[in-house]
């Protein structure tokens, strides 16, 4: 999305596009439902992102600048501000995409990018360009794209871009963000367009090692899926099922040195009808499941690790809050969309979530197995969220809701209900 056509041919020329967005966003968590932080959280945060590509024909040079910070604070102690929340003036992405090959009669193309991007693949549970946090993944090498009329594929490697801030969070001030060759990242994407019901396979391996510059995890993991689904119609149910097995080495912190054999899985199932009615009222009925660690004194480890992926549009809202990733979870849900409007949506969920593995910790909040392995319900989530896009797609209002109600995994760690608010305004250009 960039300036109409009028006056991007008096600013800049045909074959340079500027185009960019500013997010304002207001945080409040009351409640902290994290081990070690008490009380209330507000936040602002703003996060610009400018981008320019220069078409020159094959090759179309791309950059995009990334500010994201917290313009104030007010927060008791142990509030959850790092690199996931700033990253003050670094470049998000900066490629060259080279066109190999393209033929509109036969619906082929080809092309590969090379240098720093940004990734959405699949489900965008694994690998994907955040959206609602206030900071994005990035990465340092190739990408290749192949689509004809029978399939799209794609194929990379690359080293994940760690983000970094100088000193304090708060102090915004800015640290050139850098990949390590020690981390590398790499994936193959298939999805047949020939076949009666949408699917998608991929396979994506991470492997990290210890540096003087960082520690890490070890983690050594090849993780494979499949999705398959149908799409959405008025008056007629759909289907979507992902299934994901992940194995290797890890380890359970970066200060660990004893290496763990992995063996881990998450599925997704859901299903869900829209009506033909006011408001266009579409229910859906999810649940997913995420393995959790069955002996911690063992040398396994079970617990399912989401890699690069976003969880906003599965478990609520994330930034200050977010409690639940895709780890050691059993969680059925249903969801109701509406469009009261063309210009406004409007979502309402309810979830439940239980520990998958009762002697595995609730990462999420930073909490330990109990003593005794008794506890599994962690709480009960009620989300609202409405939004509203003008009809230039200019201006964005985001305004959303959730209500933690505490269950046993929380209330024996001294922890009770917790609401969370946040209103969002975004300027397109």
């Amino acid at each position: 999305m960039g300036f109409n056509a009028q006056a991007e041919q008096s600013i800049t020329p045909e074959w340079l596009k500027i185009s960019g967005e500013s997010r304002l966003r207001f945080e409040h968590l009351d409640e902290q439902f994290r081990v070690g932080t008490d009380g209330s959280d507000q936040g602002l945060f703003l996060r610009t992102l400018l981008k320019a590509d220069a078409d020159l024909g094959k090759v179309n040079l791309v950059g995009e600048l990334i500010d994201a910070r917290e313009l104030f604070d007010i927060a008791d102690e142990g509030s959850p501000l790092s690199t996931s929340t700033n990253n003050p003036l670094d470049v998000l992405q900066l490629y060259a995409k080279v066109d190999l090959f393209a033929d509109t009669d036969k619906n082929i193309e080809s092309y590969v990018r090379v240098g720093r991007f940004t990734m959405d693949i699949g489900t965008r549970r694994f690998v994907s360009r955040n959206g609602t946090r206030n900071t994005i993944n990035s990465y340092n090498g190739i990408d290749w794209h192949y689509n004809n009329s029978k399939l799209a594929f794609r194929a990379f490697y690359t080293n994940p871009v760690q983000r970094r801030i100088d000193g304090d969070p708060l102090d915004n001030d800015p640290k050139t963000d850098q990949a390590f060759d020690e981390v590398d990242f790499w994936g193959v994407y298939l999805s047949p367009k020939t076949t009666k019901i949408n699917n998608e396979w991929y396979v994506f391996d991470l492997k990290e090692d210890d540096d003087i510059n960082q520690a890490t995890n070890n983690r050594d993991l090849t993780t494979v899926g499949t999705h398959w689904w149908t799409k959405a119609k008025t008056s007629e149910w759909y289907y979507d099922a992902e299934f994901t097995y992940q194995w290797g080495d890890t380890r359970s912190s970066s200060s660990s040195t004893t290496d763990l054999d992995q063996q881990a899985y998450f599925a997704h199932l859901e299903t869900g009808y829209s009506f033909d009615a006011k408001y266009s009222p579409k229910i859906s009925f999810v649940y997913d499941y995420a393995s959790g660690d069955e002996d911690p004194n063992d040398l396994d480890s079970e617990r399912f690790d989401t890699l690069f992926g976003s969880r906003r549009f599965d478990y609520g809202p994330t930034a200050v809050f977010g409690p639940f990733i895709r780890s050691n979870i059993s969680t059925p849900g249903v969801k109701l969309n509406l469009k009261p409007t063309s210009q406004t949506k409007v979502l309402v969920g309810l979830r439940g979530f239980w520990l998958a593995e009762e002697t595995d910790a609730f990462s999420g909040a930073r909490i330990p197995a109990s003593a005794d392995n008794s506890d599994t319900y962690i709480g009960t989530q009620l989300e609202a969220r409405w939004q509203w896009t003008s009809i230039s797609k200019k201006i964005k209002v985001d305004l959303t809701g959730a209500y933690l109600n505490a269950g046993d995994v929380l209330e024996n760690n001294d922890k009770n209900d917790s609401t969370f608010v946040y209103a969002a305004v975004t300027y397109v250009f």
